[in-house]
């Protein structure tokens, strides 16, 4: 039986293995003569448990000053649009390993998150944070992620629409391209405390500095935009975001009944007013101009019809036409498609 097991609920040598899967170290499916453990398993093999710094290990040069260490992959976003997924450099990644699973730092970072998932009080639920399944297959393991978006999200939505009468769904905008890296040290220790650290000299001893700086340097220097494509960056985008999160909580008025269930940047907000929508839209909105963060209104989304809003447009296409694949008199795909009609029309009733 596959078990699936939370980042944050690993030590620092299981965090470190789980990292170290090729998986992790890259998202995108990549055709199988593509060997990625044979990167992972070289770079550690130079590294071992070392950090790089600020110098490439092998030519002692600094890594930050080369703009192309990495391999950028352009993946289709829709018919005319990109999205930018970054293969980084193995000792790059590697070393970054290396630096969140030190004992010390990967306590810090667990902390971190448990202090900032209670503040938000349950009002916001996060479904998408890093996992593991244990199995033997790669494959097995892509598969039950793929499933996870539709067991956290859609299901749930699904559960919410009994106390609730407005779903308002938004996203970020380029999320991970415009991640103004400063921002993660406000994540780990504070806007406030962050910024007196920086005037009192003190800021490059602050774990989330440390996390700035790496970025920084495998990014060409540049503090905008992390590398999108490997778990270390979803890890620390949600950091990022769980401080969002709490600082968003703290805006809004308690006697407001609301939910909000985020997977990564994209949030699904639940109210019974649909003023009260409006108001949580607006603290968003400015509290992500804060971050250097912006909604994106082409896929902003209100509807009363919460059940059929909970799914995505491809998958509500799939229920009203059979795929050109499937026979349509081929009863395992007709079943789940006149089972979910049938509850649409009892909602709408």
């Amino acid at each position: 039986m596959r078990k699936k097991v939370d980042v944050l609920s690993m030590d620092n040598e299981k965090a470190r293995e789980f990292f170290m899967k090729p998986s992790s170290y890259f998202s995108q499916n990549l055709p199988k003569y593509f060997n990625l453990g044979y990167l992972l398993e070289s770079a550690e093999s130079k590294l071992g448990k070392k950090q790089l710094k600020k110098e490439m290990y092998f030519e002692n040069k600094v890594y930050s000053n080369f703009p192309n260490v990495n391999f950028l992959i352009q993946t289709n976003k829709t018919i005319s649009t990109y999205r930018p997924i970054t293969l980084l450099h193995p000792y790059i990644y590697v070393d970054y390993v290396n630096f969140l699973t030190e004992i010390k730092i990967w306590e810090e970072l667990k902390e971190r998150f448990q202090n900032l998932q209670e503040e938000v009080k349950e009002k916001i639920i996060c479904s998408s944070l890093p996992f593991d399944i244990e199995t033997s297959k790669e494959d097995d393991s892509k598969k039950e992620m793929a499933l996870n978006f539709w067991k956290s999200i859609e299901q749930e939505t699904i559960k919410y629409s009994l106390g609730y009468n407005y779903l308002l769904k938004l996203d970020i905008s380029n999320f991970y391209g415009s991640i103004y890296t400063h921002t993660l040290c406000w994540a780990f220790h504070g806007e406030n405390y962050s910024k007196e650290a920086k005037n009192s000299k003190n800021l490059q001893n602050l774990t989330g500095d440390k996390c700035d700086r790496k970025f920084q340097w495998m990014n060409y220097g540049e503090t905008v935009g992390i590398p999108q494509g490997n778990v270390i960056s979803d890890l620390m985008s949600e950091l990022l975001l769980a401080y969002i999160d709490s600082e968003l909580v703290k805006k809004i008025d308690d006697e407001i009944d609301y939910k909000i269930i985020r997977y990564r940047d994209d949030y699904r907000i639940f109210t019974k007013r649909l003023e009260d929508s409006t108001l949580v839209k607006r603290e968003l909105v400015v509290l992500l101009q804060r971050f250097k963060l912006n909604l994106g209104e082409s896929k902003t989304s209100q509807t009363t019809d919460i059940i059929s809003g909970s799914l995505k447009e491809d998958k509500m296409y799939w229920i009203e036409h059979d795929p050109v694949t499937k026979l349509t008199s081929d009863k395992f795909y007709r079943s789940p498609k006149i089972l979910m009609k049938k509850s649409l029309e009892e909602h709408k009733n």
